[in-house]
C-alpha cells in the first residue's frame, strides 16, 4: 500500500489529511479482506477448490498476499463453472455432483451419457426412446438387470440424467398426441379465417405449446380450441343438409352430387361424324406425350403447390377422392354404397374434400383446342355403377343408348388406344373445350403405362354405341356437358 500520502500529511501535522488517508487505508484493508471471505465462502461450495491456505490468509495480516490468493480462487471457480456450464444440457444437477466427483470424473459420465443417447436413441420412436430410458435407468443401477455388468461410480449421474431426459421423452409423447388431435383444427382454420372463436382459441393453444407449458395446461388450451372446432362442424352440417336438395349437396364449401349446376355444353355440330372421324386418336403414349404434354405443362407451370398436391395425391389412389363423390364407403362393391351425400368427402383422408375442391379448380382451367378420344377400361362392377343399372344384360345395356349418365367423380382415362386398365372399354369423344387434365408426367406412377388423363367430375356423358364382344362391353360415349 502506497502510504506516502499518510506520512507527509503526518509530518505536517495536517491533522485531517491524516484522517482521510488513514481512513483510505482502512477501507481498502476491510475491502481486501472482505474479498477474501467471500471467495472463501463460495469456494466452499466448489470441492475441487482449495481454500485452505486463503483461510490462514483472512486470520494473518499479509493482505497483498490475501488479495493475491482471493483472486487466484476466483479464477479456480471461473473455470469450474465454465466447466459445469458445458455439460449442464445432460447433467441438470451438476454441482451439486461436483461436491462428490471431480471435474474429470464429471467428464467422463458426460461423455459416456452423450455417447449412447446418441447413438442408442438415434432413429427410434419415442415409444422406443421411452422403452430404452427405462431399461437403462434399472441397468445403471441393478448389477443383475439384464445381464451381470460393474456397476460404474457415478451410476447415480447418469441415472439422473437418463431420468431428465425420460421426462423430455414423455412430454414430448404428450405433445405429439395433441398436436395430432389439432392438426385438422389448424387446418379447418386456415381454410374458414372468419371463424374468430375458433382462431383466438387455437392461438391461446399455440401460445402455449411454442411456452412449454404443462402439457396438462396444453391439453386444456387445445380442448377448448377443439370444442368450438366441433360446434362449427355441426353448424356447418346443419346448414349444408338444408342445402341438400334436387341432388345437390354441399360439404364444407364443396358442392357435388349429380344436380350440380352445368356450366359447359357444346354445339350440335361438335358431335358431327367428320369431327369424330377427325378427333385426335392417339396410337402410343409417346405420340399421346407429343400431343397434350407440352400444353398440359402450361397447366401445371399455372398451377398452386395445393392443387399440384390434389392432383399427385389422386393419381398415388383416387379412391380417396372418387368413392366419397360417388356415394361409396371405403371401398368399392355394392355393399360399401351409402348413397351420394351420405359419405363425408373426407372418410378416407382429412385431405380429401380439401383435395377434391383443389383438384377440382385445377382441371376447370386445363382443356384443348382440339376433339380428343379417349379409353376408360372399367370393371362389372365398375360399369353397373356407372350405367346406373343392376344387370349387365346385353338388351339392358343397349336400351341405354342415346341417354345420358352423370359421374360424380373424377374420370381416369387412358390417352392413346389400349391405355387406361382393362375390363369393359369406354371410348370417350371429348369436343374441344373439354375439360381435362393429361397428368403424365405428373403421376405418382410416371412410366408404369398409365398414359392418366382425368375429366372434370360431374361431366355427363352420352351413349352412343354399345357392342358386346366375348366377354366384355366395347360403349362409345360422348361428352355433352360438365359443371
Amino acid at each position: 500500500f502506497d502510504t506516502s500520502a499518510l506520512q507527509d500529511a503526518y509530518d505536517h501535522a495536517r491533522w485531517d489529511d491524516v484522517r482521510s488517508e488513514a481512513l483510505k487505508l482502512a477501507q481498502a484493508k476491510r475491502g481486501i479482506i472482505e474479498d477474501g471471505i467471500n471467495a472463501m465462502n463460495e469456494g466452499k461450495d466448489y470441492g475441487e477448490v482449495d481454500i485452505t491456505k486463503l483461510q490462514d490468509l483472512i486470520k494473518g495480516s499479509d493482505l497483498i498476499a490475501l488479495r493475491d490468493q482471493a483472486k487466484l480462487i476466483m479464477d479456480k471457480i471461473k473455470l469450474v463453472k465454465e466447466f459445469e456450464a458445458q455439460v449442464i444440457d445432460l447433467i441438470p444437477e451438476v454441482h451439486e455432483w461436483h461436491k462428490q466427483f471431480t471435474m474429470n470424473e464429471i467428464q467422463d459420465a458426460y461423455d459416456n451419457i452423450k455417447g449412447k443417447l446418441s447413438t442408442k436413441l438415434a432413429g427410434k420412436s419415442l415409444a422406443e426412446q421411452k422403452k430404452w430410458l427405462e431399461n437403462e435407468i434399472k441397468y445403471v443401477e441393478d448389477p443383475t438387470f439384464f445381464k451381470p455388468h460393474t456397476i460404474h461410480r457415478t451410476w447415480k449421474i447418469a441415472q439422473d440424467a437418463y431420468a431428465a431426459k425420460l421426462e423430455e421423452v414423455i412430454y414430448q409423447q404428450k405433445i405429439e398426441a395433441i398436436k395430432a388431435q389439432m392438426a385438422p383444427v389448424e387446418t379447418w382454420s386456415m381454410q374458414h379465417p372468419q371463424s374468430m372463436n375458433v382462431a383466438n382459441l387455437l392461438n391461446d393453444y399455440l401460445e402455449a405449446l411454442a411456452t412449454k407449458q404443462d402439457p396438462a395446461i396444453i391439453q386444456a388450451k387445445a380442448t377448448l380450441a377443439y370444442t368450438e372446432y366441433q360446434k362449427r362442424l355441426k353448424e356447418q352440417a346443419r346448414r349444408d343438409k338444408k342445402k341438400a336438395k334436387d341432388g345437390v349437396f354441399v360439404e364444407d364449401g364443396v358442392t357435388y352430387g349429380k344436380g350440380m349446376k352445368i356450366s359447359v355444353t357444346f354445339k350440335d355440330s361438335d358431335y358431327s361424324q367428320s369431327r369424330k372421324d377427325a378427333a385426335e386418336w392417339c396410337q402410343t403414349v409417346s405420340e399421346s406425350k407429343k400431343k397434350f404434354g407440352k400444353i398440359a405443362q402450361g397447366f401445371f407451370d399455372q398451377a398452386t403447390e395445393d392443387e399440384k398436391e390434389a392432383q399427385y395425391a389422386y393419381t398415388a389412389g383416387s379412391g380417396h377422392q372418387n368413392r366419397p363423390l360417388r356415394g361409396y364407403q371405403d371401398y368399392w362393391g355394392s355393399s360399401y354404397f351409402k348413397g351420394i351425400g351420405n359419405v363425408s368427402l373426407n372418410q378416407e383422408s382429412p385431405k380429401g374434400l380439401q383435395r377434391i375442391r383443389e383438384f377440382t379448380k385445377f382441371i376447370d382451367r386445363s382443356s384443348y383446342k382440339f376433339d380428343v378420344w379417349l379409353q376408360r377400361g372399367v370393371d362389372d362392377d365398375g360399369l353397373r355403377g356407372f350405367l346406373g343399372v343392376s344387370s349387365l344384360s346385353e338388351a339392358n345395356v343397349k336400351a341405354l343408348i342415346g341417354k345420358t349418365v352423370i359421374d360424380t367423380a373424377f374420370f381416369s382415362c387412358g390417352s392413346c388406344k389400349g391405355s387406361g386398365f382393362s375390363g369393359n372399354i369406354l371410348n370417350i369423344y371429348c369436343p374441344r373445350g373439354t375439360k381435362m387434365l393429361y397428368v403424365e408426367g405428373h403421376s405418382r406412377f410416371d412410366g408404369c403405362g398409365e398414359n392418366e388423363t382425368v375429366i372434370q367430375r360431374n361431366t355427363h356423358y352420352r351413349i352412343t354405341r354399345v357392342e358386346y364382344s366375348g366377354w366384355r362391353f366395347f360403349i362409345d360415349l360422348e361428352v355433352v356437358a360438365q359443371i
